[in-house]
Parts: structure tokens; sequence; C-alpha cells
């Protein structure tokens, strides 16, 4: 679809290198990372610096991280082409 991926990583210290090194227009965050960890990390420093993101996730509840409540969801599985429109979209 012609956008530049600088993805993707199971892991928030490599997410946050990726950060550091590139310039990021849009974020698509995993709540659930290898580990037990979550994303939420990365989306309080998406937030921060005014990065927008969305979820595509199989981990969307209301016991996800408070930092992802109101954010745009989307369930997985996730077909291709609904994930470039949500891109689009989320763009625009």
């Amino acid at each position: 679809a012609g956008f530049e991926v600088i993805g993707p990583t199971g892991d928030v210290e490599q997410a946050m290198k990726l950060l550091d090194q590139h310039d990021c227009s849009l974020a698509i965050l995993d709540i659930k990372l290898r580990d037990g960890e979550t994303s939420a990390r990365i989306a309080e420093r998406l937030q921060e610096t005014g990065i927008p993101f969305f979820v595509v996730s199989g981990y969307l509840s209301d016991a996800q991280p408070a930092i992802f409540n109101g954010a745009q969801s989307i369930a997985k599985p996730i077909g291709a082409r609904s994930l470039v429109n949500a891109v689009q979209g989320a763009l625009s």
C-alpha cells in the first residue's frame, strides 16, 4: 500500500529504539507482547509525542492497561485490506 514500515518488534525496548531512530507518523500496537509485557509504555510515549496509534489485538478487554481506553481498537484476526483501510483512515 506504499507505507514505509519500521517494525515489527515484539518487545518494548526494541520499539523504543525504533522510535528513537525513525520518524513515525502512526503506530499499530498489539497490547500483549513477549514474556507477559504489554505495549503500554510504547503507547504512553506515542501519546506524549503526539504520534497517533491504534490497537490490533486479540486481547481487547476491560482488563487492558488504561492507556488503551479510548484508542481505536481492531480485534484480530484482521485482513490486509481492513488493516490498510484503518491506516489510511487514521492518517487522513
